[in-house]
């Protein structure tokens, strides 16, 4: 598994990337094969 220096991991395969106040979250490619179910989710904006 190819690590990105500048994300955040936990250990249940998941990552977080914090640019100031924007965090975009996702699952690593091994955490994707590993799923049964694909979730999206999407936040409302700010207010």
């Amino acid at each position: 598994m190819r690590l990105e220096k500048d994300l955040l991991y936990t250990k249940d395969h998941m990552w977080v990337d914090v640019k100031g106040r924007e965090h975009t979250l996702g699952v690593s490619a091994y955490g994707v094969s590993e799923m049964e179910v694909v979730l999206f989710a999407e936040v409302p904006e700010e207010g």
